[in-house]
């Protein structure tokens, strides 16, 4: 589409200003030399009318596009109107996009041989075109959000299709079984067909097929038997349907890499058989799991699953990397986790029975247990890597109103600042470790919209008298609600280009990106080390059971904590401690409350 966009960049060859469009159907103005044109909606004050005769001399059309760039999505706002029995060359086009159009169907002889890409959404069309059409040049249809469309074309003449759009066609009810003569077909996305009460069999021919979306269709029940015909398969969306069950064929998807078979929000249904075989009713079981070789993120939230739901299975899953199992009713999770070596990301969010999270491997960077209400302990330690080295990304985000008290330097509010000891920077640092506590005040009920996350500005000095700072973006965030004070626990480095041996002085700055200043209650800094023992061969550990209770400190508003803290005013009491991960031992230091400017201010994203 780009070079047929070059093509017809010479004006006399092309119709893009609303005007002259709006002129060329008003007085059948359209002539032969006339190869594509552009309509943008969003400028188009009055209704335009697509006639027959304003198109009878363009037999040259390349590309036909009628669109809106100001995002309307309803039918309602589109200021086109295709007159009844519209016709127009087509032995040319290339290019189709119209969008809203207001009739029932392609006109009847419509055989676009050389066209590449039709896209109407918003439509009014209830069936696409009647009998086959030989458009073997036809990669991607795009059919999206035309509320009225019933069934599928016939797919015989258009062999060749790459992707199909049907998102948003909440009156389709079944798909043509022609669809399985698509075999260079990548994308099938039928999100929200809430009509659709199953997928054909013949759809387990689509031997190119890589991505599936069937999530939001909420009357589909059942999977075809032979799911695991797709060998190509990499992606499969299944979130909100009517599935209880899938099929044992699914092992067979050897190159499947993302399965999200999230369930319906909402109370708690009578326990389902999420993944279970005929013969068991009692749990949760992953169908030969072990041939899911290159599955990388797997979301089960919202699947009621219990406890003795034989999640052990999980740990087959060796090339695993995010896990999401929000919404559900266990009590524990697996040990076999731990096995799962690149597993990086891991959500319990609204695991409310949720009492521990066992031991975690060293790869993980992120742990969301958002208004997991009764959990006690995340394990009693996170590792390093074999060489001691700790992620810059790990987070933890769990119920808490108070810092962990291995955490020095501790204020009330949303800032904290540390005047760091001679030589603090050795081979052992590992990160700053960051720590907030938010109120649940500010946070809305769910809504895709309403997110809260966790912002961090890092300024520092050093002894050379360079000011400068950089900001931490989070990779973690809060959709809707938290039911009580959270704790957002996570480990900050310097960027490569700063020499941290002579910085001098720091001073970490939080803020909600979303909601107020006044949500965070307090914050504060530690300092992190690996275990310095040349003889200890284990991996270092750092400790943070106690994120769940309130350090026992007293916290003075605006100042840190600890015996040895700088007052608001930059006058230097006695000594306080930190204290390193491993030993526990104080080493004498002193806080700082450091005015850095905004010179030099670099972004990391966490």
């Amino acid at each position: 589409m780009h070079d047929l966009l070059q093509e017809m960049g010479r004006e006399r060859t092309r119709l893009w200003k609303h005007e002259d469009i709006s002129l060329v159907l008003k007085n059948n103005k359209g002539t032969e030399e006339v190869e594509g044109i552009s309509l943008d909606l969003s400028h188009v004050k009055e209704k335009l009318r697509f006639k027959t005769p304003a198109f009878a001399r363009m037999n040259k059309l390349k590309l036909l596009k009628v669109y809106n760039s100001g995002g309307a999505s309803k039918k309602g706002n589109c200021n086109v109107h295709f007159s009844q029995g519209f016709k127009f060359h087509y032995d040319e086009l290339r290019y189709l996009y119209l969008h809203g159009y207001n009739l029932k169907s392609l006109p009847n002889d419509f055989n676009a041989e050389n066209l590449v890409h039709l896209s109407m959404p918003h439509s009014y069309v209830q069936q696409l075109w009647k009998g086959s059409k030989g458009m073997e040049k036809l990669k991607s249809i795009d059919l999206s959000h035309s509320t009225r469309l019933t069934e599928t074309p016939n797919f015989s003449g258009v062999v060749n299709l790459e992707q199909l759009i049907l998102q948003g066609c909440i009156s389709l009810r079944k798909l043509h079984t022609s669809i399985g003569v698509l075999n260079k077909l990548k994308l099938l996305n039928l999100r929200d067909c809430k009509m659709l009460k199953s997928l054909s069999e013949s759809i387990c021919c689509l031997s190119s097929l890589q991505t599936l979306v069937v999530s939001g269709c909420c009357k589909l029940k059942k999977f075809p038997e032979n799911l695991g015909k797709l060998e190509m398969l990499k992606e499969l969306y299944a979130d909100e349907t009517a599935v209880t069950e899938v099929p044992s064929s699914m092992g067979f998807l050897k190159n499947l890499e993302t399965f999200s078979f999230q369930g319906r929000k909402g109370p708690s249904p009578a326990p389902s058989s999420m993944l279970r075989t005929r013969s068991d009713s009692m749990g949760f079981i992953l169908p030969h799991v072990s041939g899911l070789s290159s599955l990388l993120k797997l979301n089960l939230s919202d699947r009621n699953i219990l406890d003795g739901a034989r999640l052990s299975d999980l740990g087959l899953l060796s090339s695993l990397k995010i896990l999401i199992l929000n919404g559900n009713n266990f009590d524990t999770l697996p040990g076999c986790i731990s096995q799962l070596f690149l597993l990086g990301w891991l959500e319990s969010k609204n695991c409310q029975r949720l009492q521990a999270l066992p031991e975690l491997p060293s790869s993980i960077e992120y742990i969301g247990a958002h208004n997991c209400t009764s959990l006690e302990a995340v394990s009693n330690s996170i590792t390093h890597d074999s060489e001691g080295q700790l992620s810059a990304a790990f987070t933890v985000v769990a119920p808490g109103s108070g810092i962990p008290d291995w955490i020095s330097y501790q204020s009330s509010g949303r800032e904290v600042t540390v005047k760091l000891p001679p030589n603090w920077f050795t081979t052992y640092f590992l990160a700053f470790a960051s720590c907030v506590v938010t109120s649940p005040s500010v946070l809305p009920y769910a809504d895709s919209i309403n997110e809260l996350c966790t912002k961090c500005t890092v300024f520092y000095s050093t002894s050379s008298c360079v000011s400068s700072s950089y900001d931490v973006f989070p990779r973690s965030h809060a959709e809707g609600r938290m039911e009580s004070d959270h704790v957002w626990l996570r480990y900050v480095r310097f960027p490569i280009s700063i020499n941290c041996h002579e910085v001098t002085h720091i001073k970490f700055s939080f803020e909600m990106i979303l909601g107020t200043s006044s949500a965070i209650k307090r914050c504060g800094v530690g300092l992190v080390y690996g275990n310095d023992d040349e003889n200890y061969n284990n991996p270092g550990m750092i400790q943070f059971n106690s994120i769940f209770s309130p350090p026992n400190l007293e916290i003075h508003d605006g100042e840190p904590s600890g015996s040895g803290c700088s007052n608001v005013d930059g006058s230097e009491s006695d000594d306080s401690d930190y204290y390193t991960a491993d030993e526990g031992e104080p080493i004498a230091t002193a806080c700082y409350h450091s005015e850095s400017g905004d010179a030099g201010k670099e972004r990391l994203q966490m």
